[in-house]
């Protein structure tokens, strides 16, 4: 269910309230943190394990933060622990291979917006997000998975690249 079409802004723009089904996600988290961020090592080890993912549901990639829920996002900060994940979408959990975990992304409302650009510019689409969309938006942030789908638009590191970015939301 899409609800409203958004505007392009300096690399980024939201795109839509979306109801997000649940997906079944196989792949690899790590625990970490902004100040010593490791979303580069957990790629590093599920992309050549990539080929191994059967039962994928498309070609694109998931790349998901899980939060701990007992701590507000106003309190977040860069040495907040959190869950990375490299993952990829799949229909069913009968084939997992050896190293990868599993996870069930739940359903729920999103705001989804589009990020351009190199991964080193995504902190002015997090600030356009938290500062100037969502105060203005009538949803506050829910407290479930954040994730970004990347598609046939990603590409690694160019100032081209296009993901999706779905932040969980609810009315407030």
């Amino acid at each position: 269910m899409v609800y409203y079409l958004g505007y392009i802004l300096k690399g980024f723009m939201f795109l839509r309230i979306q109801q997000v089904e649940e997906k079944k996600l196989i792949g690899k988290s790590i625990v970490t943190t902004l100040a010593d961020n490791k979303t580069v090592v957990v790629w590093q080890q599920f992309m050549p394990q990539l080929h191994r993912v059967e039962n994928r549901a498309s070609h694109t990639l998931i790349a998901m933060q899980v939060y701990n829920n007992e701590i507000p996002v106003t309190e977040f900060t860069p040495h907040t622990p959190f869950t990375t994940w490299a993952a990829a979408e799949v229909t069913s959990f009968e084939e997992i291979p050896d190293g990868l975990e599993q996870h069930v992304l739940g359903s729920g409302l999103y705001a989804v917006f589009l990020h351009v650009g190199e991964p080193w510019k995504f902190p002015a689409t997090w600030n356009y997000i938290m500062n100037e969309w969502l105060p203005t938006s009538g949803y506050a942030i829910d407290s479930r998975e954040h994730f970004a789908v990347m598609g046939g638009m990603y590409k690694h590191n160019q100032p081209d690249s296009q993901e999706e970015i779905f932040i969980p939301i609810r009315l407030v």
